[in-house]
């Protein structure tokens, strides 16, 4: 197995997924930071009784109404996650409606660094690579590519999310309160948007001083059904233009 440079494995573990993000609470829109709501006791409900109560007077059947077309509301079914299909040079996902062919001069990593990089390594764990439940992980790595030097580099990723109805800004609030307590110091920019093959998403910008130099990261991500899907991207000043190669690489599925 290759061995990553210093820079690319510090880079990969400042990341959403490899941090574990659990919120506590979720931040509200004056910055306050909301706990979540306690599960319901239901101890004391009271039992359902044992024998059905008899109404007082027979009830008359209703009339079976006309036969109705069912309504559509024009909402897309999402489908589960599945980890999409990777090789030396390209990756796609159906779910995640990409498709990637990678650019001359990077570097794709297999799937066994990936899992490394999970911290789920198949030397580690004696785990067979092809027998691990990706849908039932809260975070996976689904492709990363980079440049031999370590920079630039991409990781896309998806994060089941705790919180069925958290929006991606509840969901970058976290990150920077999660980052402040257990983090280096990152410097966070302002939220923007971003199109990538075709899906609008959301993109929150940091810089931290790591190894002697300003490293610049992107994080990019939208929600999709009950995960937040999207890319790392980390780059220097100096490997912006390749960065955007990267970038562009990404089609629509």
């Amino acid at each position: 197995m290759r061995k990553f440079t210093t820079i690319i494995t510090l880079c990969l573990v400042l990341t959403l997924a490899a941090c574990g993000f659990e919120p506590t609470g979720v931040v509200s829109e004056g910055g306050e930071t909301l706990p979540l709501p306690e599960p319901r006791d239901v101890s004391d409900a009271p039992e359902t009784p044992d024998e059905p109560i008899e109404p007082d007077e027979p009830i008359e059947p209703n009339e079976p109404d006309e036969p109705t077309e069912p309504a559509t509301t024009g909402a897309v079914a999402i489908a589960t996650y599945e980890r999409g299909i990777l090789t030396d040079t390209s990756f796609e996902s159906d779910y995640l409606g990409l498709r990637f062919t990678l650019p001359p001069g990077f570097v794709m990593a297999t799937p066994e660094e990936i899992l490394d990089m999970m911290d789920l390594g198949a030397a580690a764990f004696d785990l067979d690579q092809d027998i691990v439940d990706y849908a039932a992980l809260t975070a996976t790595y689904d492709m990363v590519a980079f440049s031999p030097a370590g920079f630039p580099n991409v990781i896309v990723l998806t994060e089941l999310m705790p919180i069925s109805d958290i929006t991606v800004e509840q969901y970058f609030d976290n990150v920077k309160v999660m980052f402040a307590s257990t983090g280096p110091d990152f410097r966070f920019g302002d939220l923007g948007t971003i199109e990538v093959a075709g899906e609008t998403y959301t993109k929150l910008p940091a810089s931290l001083e790591m190894l002697g130099e300003t490293v610049l990261q992107d994080y990019i991500m939208r929600k999709h059904g009950d995960r937040m899907v999207g890319f790392i991207l980390s780059y220097t000043d100096e490997t912006a233009d390749e960065a955007e190669l990267l970038m562009a690489a990404f089609e629509k599925y």
